[in-house]
């Protein structure tokens, strides 16, 4: 119903506030005080997507057209043949993670990815780095980010989710280089009505008889 665009639109949100650190200069100026300093901009730098479904796609969109960003992804079920469609480029996770300027997840939460975003991996990320997750929480070692962010081994992070929800007592919390988001990046006035209006047209269209739309139904193997 349009929440993967919407949830694309906060990752670049989010991409953006880090990179730019929007918060601490927001207190800078309510507590009296008046400066400026650089900031990581996201015009023709690399952007590192892990996982390309909907959204990452969606995120890849915005990042090619709006900001001449060149796309890195690693994500195994990703074809040459949609890559290339995408204008994307294929490459592992250490490639997308040594190169890029930032890196957004939209990656499932499954044995294989849970804390995928490790120690070892901060570690491999530019010291100028934006991480951004709008996927899952369980994705990113949380500590293991902040003492990355805490030691300047990395620019920045956004995050719209959390290993526990709400994330009381979380090693992030309080930190300047970080923008946190309350599981809310899908929460777009468009996508929820449009949400809204597909279940109203589906719900009518079985109720007359006539078959919904495969792409809305859990289980299409029942329509035939």
């Amino acid at each position: 119903g349009g929440g993967h665009e919407a949830v694309a639109d906060g990752a670049v949100a989010l991409m953006l506030a880090a990179a730019h650190r929007l918060i601490p200069k927001h207190k800078s100026i309510e507590a009296g005080l008046w400066g400026s300093s650089f900031h990581p901009g996201l015009w023709k730098k690399t952007l590192g997507l892990v996982g390309m479904g909907r959204i990452g796609g969606a995120v890849a969109r915005r990042c090619r057209g709006g900001f001449d960003m060149r796309v890195l992804v690693f994500d195994p079920a990703l074809s040459e043949k949609d890559a290339a469609a995408a204008g994307v480029v294929p490459a592992d996770l250490d490639t997308v993670l040594a190169e890029s300027d930032f890196v957004s997840l939209h990656a499932p939460i499954v044995e294989a990815t849970r804390n995928l975003i490790n120690a070892d991996r901060l570690r491999r990320m530019k010291p100028t780095c934006v991480l951004v997750n709008t996927a899952r929480g369980g994705l990113v070692d949380e500590a293991a980010l902040a003492e990355a962010l805490e030691e300047g081994r990395l620019w920045g992070a956004g995050l719209d989710v959390f290993q526990s929800e709400p994330p009381v007592g979380s090693p992030l919390l309080g930190l300047d280089r970080v923008v946190l988001s309350p599981h809310a990046t899908s929460m777009d006035f468009t996508a929820e009505e449009r949400t809204a209006s597909l279940c109203i047209d589906h719900i009518l269209a079985v109720a007359g008889g006539h078959r919904p739309d495969p792409a809305c139904v859990l289980n299409p193997e029942t329509l035939a």
